[in-house]
């Protein structure tokens, strides 16, 4: 685990240097955008657990749906079968891991290997 921390720590540290690259404009506007949604995400799970007002989980439900069509499709295509299980799993932990490594990672000082 220690390993995988430190490998996305290196990774996200980089992220800021999209934007003194020739990084074309619609990256450098949607990497702002996917940072937001993961935030307002991260907020309405947090948000959910203090109220237990399930209307708090709508950003959240907003931001699955579209990946299940992504992710299903995509899977379809590579002829490999989508897990729900997993992908709900996964679309409540993802949201922290982009605001942490994203909003760490780039202040931070890592060390490369």
């Amino acid at each position: 685990i220690k390993s995988l921390y430190l490998q996305r720590l290196r990774y996200a540290s980089k992220s800021l240097l999209y934007y003194n690259l020739s990084t074309p404009n619609e990256v450098k506007l949607i990497l702002p955008f996917l940072y937001f949604s993961n935030l307002i995400c991260v907020i309405s799970i947090l948000q959910f657990i203090n109220t237990h007002m399930f209307f708090w989980l709508i950003p959240l439900l907003i931001k699955s749906i579209a990946e299940i069509i992504l992710i299903s499709r995509y899977m379809e295509k590579i002829k490999n079968n989508f897990k729900l299980l997993y992908f709900i799993i996964l679309m409540i932990i993802h949201p922290f891991y982009v605001i942490i490594f994203g909003g760490l990672a780039p202040f931070l000082k890592v060390q490369w290997k």
